[in-house]
């Protein structure tokens, strides 16, 4: 079995009304998922967001590592990758 170390970026941004139908009182987490040393995205990768020690949602990476989280409440949101 093949380990790989996993390095995740991620960045926050609220919400704001630049973004059509957005909802005032949520925000999104976006973010890469990437191999460290080569720093290329890693597809298929399960990312979790949990709040109060609870998942909340589960996304998937894309074919370039990349994954979104929409509509989430206000609040401290920890992503981790599993």
């Amino acid at each position: 079995m093949i380990y790989r170390t996993l390095s995740i970026a991620a960045i926050a941004i609220a919400a704001s009304a630049a973004i059509a139908y957005a909802d005032p009182n949520t925000g999104m987490v976006y973010g890469y998922v990437y191999e460290a040393g080569t720093h290329r995205g890693v597809c298929g990768v399960n990312v979790v967001a949990e709040a109060n020690n609870q998942p909340i949602e589960v996304r998937r990476t894309d074919e370039h590592g990349y994954f979104t989280f929409l509509s989430l409440l206000p609040g401290i949101v920890h992503v981790y990758v599993g």
